[in-house]
């Protein structure tokens, strides 16, 4: 049955394609799910670094605009009785750092650097951040740069305004951030012998954030992203592939009814014309292979189209319904009944000599004779058939000989008289 054979072909293919779909559609769905996670972890890292850099910038005006107001009023005076010491660079400047008042009090000099780094040893005791005021020629050893703010003072100079980097060298963890600072008039007061000129950027003030609780909440927001990405896989797939196995399961219902239609007759639900050959090529195969017997009955209805002309097509089309129904109620379980024409019917019966054959005939003959077929007008109808059996014979060469002998058999059988079953002649 080449029609049977392309669709069940077809159907193989279709599952070959929609297995490899489900595979292709689950790819897709975690390349796309990783991806928009991913994305999103980064945009929380680069959000993390935007908000440490809006931090250090923070803390940079803070540190100029102290700067600015101490450098404004050419220092500050602080009472040493509260343990502060002399700035000993501001001897070497030429400046003096030490005063008393009228009341006796000792007063020492705090200029913007000593005040930077008072203030940085306070902030560190409060949240860990220090900042450092240095340049590239300063005077105190502490205010020397290291490699990366060495590094930023070369870059400000040729013309960046910020520098940043992640440090995790060291015991703590830490985001830097170092502006430029730019020389002014009152810089120029205290530091002659180093020949500023006001413009120039000589130094700038690194920030040291610690990130440790950042970095802890980055791994939190991490967590938590790939617990969503884990749950919006196993929805995406689930849903996909439950979509995919509803579709399946059509496609598959689809595909049985299709081979249904390419095996069965439609009008008598019973296997059609190319199935009954096909049966009948394996049946003859195999008694060939064994040395068993079969055998063919074939029928016809008698005067099938004075029904059709004088009650219409649906009364003979509910007459072959009818007698479809009655013959496989008849028939044994093992044989196959097939309608191979307008009112012609195939009886495929294996493992049966002629006389058996014959016996089934008969059998199929007298309970048509005897049953009543209704039309849909409500008439009642009485039909009979005739048959015509041939046996599988040493001298067939193929199952085309035993049909043939089947076939002539009836027509013997229609020419007899009708209403009876003929065996195949010898001759035939």
């Amino acid at each position: 049955m080449p029609s049977t054979y392309y669709i069940t072909g077809l159907a193989r293919l279709t599952e070959r394609k929609v297995r490899a779909f489900r595979v292709q559609l689950i790819i897709l769905i975690v390349i796309y799910t990783v991806s928009i996670f991913t994305g999103v972890y980064f945009q929380s890292e680069n959000l993390q670094q935007e908000s440490l850099r809006d931090q250090g910038a923070s803390y940079f005006n803070l540190i100029y605009h102290t700067r600015a107001w101490n450098s404004q009023y050419g220092g500050t005076w602080v009472s040493k009785s509260h343990g502060a010491l002399t700035n000993p660079y501001l001897t070497d400047l030429g400046i003096s750092a030490n005063t008393t008042t009228v009341d006796g009090d000792e007063l020492t000099l705090r200029n913007p650097a000593a005040m930077t780094r008072e203030i940085s040893e306070f902030t560190k005791e409060d949240s860990g951040v220090t900042f450092h005021l240095t340049g590239d020629e300063a005077s105190n050893p502490e205010n020397l740069p290291d490699e990366w703010e060495l590094e930023s003072l070369v870059a400000f100079k040729d013309g960046a305004t910020w520098s940043e980097t992640f440090d995790r060298s060291g015991a703590q963890d830490v985001y830097r951030y170092m502006q430029p600072l730019a020389v002014d008039d009152t810089c120029t007061e205290c530091h002659t012998h180093e020949r500023y000129t006001a413009g120039d950027t000589e130094g700038g003030v690194s920030i040291s954030i610690p990130i440790a609780d950042a970095d802890a909440q980055l791994r939190r927001t991490g967590f938590i992203l790939a617990g969503f990405a884990i749950l919006t896989l196993i929805a995406g797939i689930g849903s996909s592939q439950w979509a995919i196995g509803r579709l399946w399961q059509q496609i598959r219902d689809a595909n049985s009814r299709l081979e249904r239609m390419a095996i069965t007759d439609e009008l008598t639900g019973l296997a059609n014309r190319s199935a009954a050959m096909h049966h009948l090529r394996d049946e003859y195969a195999r008694s060939r292979r064994s040395g068993s017997s079969l055998s063919l009955i074939e029928l016809d209805i008698d005067h099938f189209k004075s029904i059709n002309d004088t009650l219409g097509h649906a009364a003979g089309d509910s007459v072959l319904h009818e007698l479809g129904a009655l013959m496989s109620d008849t028939v044994r379980n093992y044989d196959t009944l097939g309608r191979i024409g307008g009112e012609e019917f195939l009886v495929i019966a294996p493992d049966t000599n002629e006389n058996d054959a014959l016996l089934l005939a008969q059998r199929i003959i007298d309970r048509v004779r005897s049953a009543t077929f209704d039309s849909p007008e409500g008439i009642a109808l009485l039909v009979t058939i005739s048959a015509g059996v041939s046996t599988l014979r040493d001298t067939d060469n193929d199952c085309d000989e035993l049909l043939a002998r089947a076939d002539g058999a009836l027509y013997r059988a229609k020419d007899a008289g009708r209403d009876r079953v003929v065996a195949a002649e010898t001759t035939e």
